[in-house]
């Protein structure tokens, strides 16, 4: 028998279901706020706490450089906590110094810095009028001196820089003379061979001329002309059993004459 129109129509209410509570401090929501409150208390403590003050300033694998410039550069200061200064910024400010190369920072705990430093080196030196320039493998220059104190780098002669100080980077002029010696230097090096060479010479004529240890000397025009008779080069270098001179031009098997 069907249902009456209102037996049909009649609200009958749904079955509530029974949510669960949720707990809102379970196990693993107590562990992380525990776990936050001890970091916090952790960085209050060493920050704070006279424990971590800098006690002294350590500067590693300085030879030429002063000890005292490069803390004083840092802006490190003794009696600070040790997580008062920004190492990244100390870095960039002790790689200023035209000596320093790359400078690393450690902290050293409870309260010790250590300044790590890296020096540039003289890849060859420039000798201009009466002064000889040590100038690195990125073309800055190092540092000065009126006599030749070292003979274990190539010295280049010939080459005119107007206001040559140091702290200057050869390698950003345009000069085509400086590209020059940059190209050849850096084929040298790749190849091993730049030791051998004594002196990087421009002549009056605007020639390069590169000498060796046992006085021999390639000579070229242009940095094409070296580039056309690479493998020559090499083979030359290797081989050199005796005092000769070669002119490399572009497109010409090289010239040999007596010195």
């Amino acid at each position: 028998m069907g249902k009456s129109y209102y037996e049909a129509h009649t609200y009958r209410p749904r079955k509530k279901r029974r949510k669960k509570r949720r707990r809102f401090f379970n196990p693993k929501s107590l562990l992380i706020i525990f776990i936050f409150i001890i970091i916090i208390v952790g960085a209050l403590f060493v920050t704070t706490s006279d424990i971590f003050n800098i006690e002294s300033v350590e500067v590693e694998n300085n030879q030429i450089s002063n000890k005292e410039e490069i803390v004083a550069r840092s802006g490190i200061i003794a009696g600070e906590n040790i997580y008062s200064f920004s190492a990244g910024k100390a870095e960039e400010e002790i790689e200023r110094i035209t000596i320093v190369k790359k400078a690393k920072i450690h902290r050293k705990f409870p309260s010790t810095v250590v300044i790590e430093i890296e020096e540039r080196s003289p890849y060859f030196i420039l000798q201009e009028e009466k002064t000889f320039y040590d100038v690195d493998d990125e073309g800055k220059v190092i540092s000065s001196s009126e006599t030749l104190t070292r003979y274990d780098v190539p010295i280049v002669t010939g080459i005119k820089i107007k206001d040559l100080e140091e702290g200057k980077k050869l390698f950003d002029l345009s000069d085509v003379q400086v590209q020059t010696l940059k190209q050849v230097f850096e084929f040298l090096k790749e190849n091993e061979m730049l030791k051998k060479v004594s002196q990087f010479y421009v002549d009056g004529s605007g020639k390069y001329n590169l000498y060796f240890e046992n006085g021999s000397v390639l000579q070229f025009a242009n940095f094409s002309a070296f580039s056309y008779h690479k493998s020559f080069v090499l083979y030359f270098i290797k081989n050199m059993d005796m005092k000769q001179k070669v002119e490399l031009i572009q497109g010409v098997n090289p010239i040999y004459s007596k010195i």
